[in-house]
């Protein structure tokens, strides 16, 4: 959940008060053999973490992965084990300190009362945890950090746990209704203002939805949330900036993803839609260490894992984007663009077989024909089959059994420069018929040492950025000062 979605206490620990520098959050467990109180059960671990966060001095990791050995090996003093069980309307929550090293219990506890007292039971928790790493910390509420009601808070955190798993299906749509029901029960709640535009933002990339329409109502959405938050205003930037980026704006979106990624409440995604513009412009290594923050933030974000790899990978860099797709995939990440990524990668350190099975799960993801992989991996085996391969390409591509991300890549594989960039001119359609850093691969020099590609970027207004954030363009490369 993101900390401007969730963000209920700022703790201020008076000095020397500290008694441990880190502490690894692990996933609570779901006691009461219902799924439907996952959401719940993931609420409370969530809340804990983004109140911990606000402590001075504290590192807090938020694990995902499962077992405790995942938190041992990040070195932290304490690890935290949660539990959550249901029966009826009643709710206990229990929770377990330990070292990690010697399994030594520090501290333990529970709270419990009825599904309304949500709200106590959560601040509660929150102070017991605190009380026992930090004694003596007081507590500051922030103002209105959350909505009116238990029921406005339920819709919302319904919302949010399925917006955070919106890639499957009839998830974002879920999202969507969950979050509008919250703004029903609670209109002056501007984080679900901040979700429910993100979540029309990305409509179009998810199912197809008309470009304009969806940013006009992103944009509408986000700007009656400040209206009615204004606690809201320097995080809705992400929403701004991920709209302008779709429009090629490249200096207002990055001027609007600046001030999201440094408010003091910030959606974690912010960081991965700045770094996927930055990587727009070529900029890949502004792009990674954007990336990089966002994982200083929220380490077990699959799609921050994701946007690392991927990055690494553009950069030629194998080794850490392994290490990252290893884990992104751990810990669920999915997607077209994930899985080619990784089928790219997997393609380069020469591990074919790997590569070609990453690419049919993107086939079936897709629900498209897929008889242009075999004469594709034939051919990379052996060039003199890339004439069959390329007809092969040419065939699907008629079928509309390619996406541009696959066919710009494919193509420039092949030798079909020429080809390549009559896909790479797509981008100069309305919205992101490809995410445009994969231009900047090495596996597309040739695409960019093609004489039209400078042409291609003065259209799509990169050019103009380059030269107003004094990047150059030299022998197929980007180079931009450091931020």
């Amino acid at each position: 959940l993101a900390a401007v979605a969730v963000a209920v206490y700022v703790l201020w620990p008076g000095p020397g008060n500290a008694e441990f520098e880190s502490i690894a959050v692990l996933p609570f467990a779901n006691l009461s053999a219902t799924p439907e109180d996952d959401y719940l059960v993931n609420g409370f671990k969530e809340e804990l973490v983004q109140t911990l966060h606000r402590i001075d001095g504290l590192t807090v990791i938020n694990v995902r992965l499962e077992p405790a050995a995942d938190a041992r090996q990040s070195s932290v003093d304490t690890v935290l084990y949660g539990s959550l069980q249901r029966s009826g309307d009643v709710l206990k929550v229990s929770y377990t300190i330990e070292q990690p090293v010697d399994g030594k219990t520090l501290a333990a506890g529970d709270v419990s009362g009825s599904l309304d007292e949500l709200f106590q039971l959560q601040e509660q928790l929150a102070q017991a945890v605190q009380a026992e790493l930090y004694p003596g910390v007081t507590q500051v509420l922030v103002s209105r950090s959350r909505p009116a009601s238990a029921m406005a808070y339920n819709e919302y955190m319904l919302g949010a746990f399925a917006f955070d798993r919106r890639g499957q299906p009839g998830n974002l749509e879920e999202a969507i209704r969950r979050f509008e029901a919250t703004i029903d029960l609670d209109p002056q709640y501007g984080p679900a203002y901040l979700q429910l535009a993100t979540a029309h933002a990305l409509l179009p990339d998810y199912r197809g939805a008309d470009l304009a329409e969806s940013n006009a109502e992103a944009l509408a959405t986000v700007d009656l949330g400040i209206e009615m938050d204004p606690n809201i205003e320097a995080a809705a930037g992400a929403v701004y900036g991920f709209v302008y980026h779709k429009e090629k704006r490249w200096a207002e979106s990055e001027a609007a993803y600046k001030r999201a990624v440094n408010a003091q409440f910030v959606d974690a995604n912010a960081f991965n839609w700045y770094s996927r513009m930055l990587g727009s412009v070529g900029d890949l290594h502004g792009s990674l260490r954007i990336a990089r923050r966002g994982i200083d933030l929220a380490p077990d974000s699959a799609v921050l894992n994701s946007r690392v790899a991927m990055v690494y990978t553009w950069l030629g860099e194998n080794d850490a984007a392994l290490r990252y797709f290893d884990r992104a995939n751990a810990l669920g990440a999915d997607g077209s663009t994930h899985l080619m990524a990784y089928a790219l990668l997997l393609s380069r350190m020469g591990n074919v077989e790997a590569s070609y099975t990453a690419t049919q799960t993107v086939i079936d993801l897709e629900g498209v024909g897929g008889e242009w992989v075999d004469p594709v991996f034939a051919a990379l085996a052996d060039p003199a089959l890339s004439l069959d391969a390329l007809a092969a390409v040419d065939a699907a591509s008629e079928k509309r059994e390619l996406t541009a991300q696959v066919e710009v890549v494919v193509r420039t594989f092949l030798g079909d420069v020429d080809g390549a960039m009559d896909i790479a001119r797509r981008l100069e359609e309305p919205g992101e018929v490809f995410e445009m850093d994969l231009l900047y691969t090495p596996e597309l020099r040739a695409l960019r040492e093609h004489p039209e590609f400078p042409g291609l970027m003065r259209r799509l207004g990169v050019l103009s950025y380059w030269r107003a954030n004094n990047c150059v363009f030299m022998d197929g490369d980007v180079s931009c000062p450091d931020a």
